[in-house]
């Protein structure tokens, strides 16, 4: 897979980089690595980074997204770097999987880490 998950402990959150299409297995798996990458974290946060991935993300990856992160519990979740319909995509999802009190949207990077940083 070419997109990349990782702990960034300079910023205390998970991050996800998407590099190209998501295609909905894809999604699945990133889903999946969630868990453990924020697993006995407090506060539990998520970056995920779009700007590598700008082509509209297609329904059935966006599906498996919303059944990917439904339960999952963050208490932050910053993305950046959508493009605009992506974006409008993106806080349907969120909406629909009951994560839209603590997900927010950004256009850079540094905007998206400042807020998470607001609760450290």
């Amino acid at each position: 897979m070419k997109h990349e998950i990782w702990w960034d402990q300079e910023n205390y959150c998970g991050r996800i980089r998407l590099v190209g299409d998501l295609a909905a297995d894809e999604a699945t798996q990133l889903a999946q690595a969630m868990v453990p990458l924020v697993e006995g974290k407090s506060p539990r946060q998520l970056l995920l980074d779009h700007s590598a991935s700008p082509n509209a993300v297609p329904r059935d990856t966006r599906e498996a997204v919303q059944l990917g992160i439904k339960g999952l519990y963050f208490d932050k979740m910053a993305v950046f770097g959508l493009s605009n319909f992506n974006r409008v995509a993106g806080k349907i999802v969120v909406a629909l999987s009951g994560s839209q009190d603590n997900s927010r949207f950004f256009k850079t990077e540094a905007e998206a880490i400042a807020w998470l940083r607001e609760s450290r």
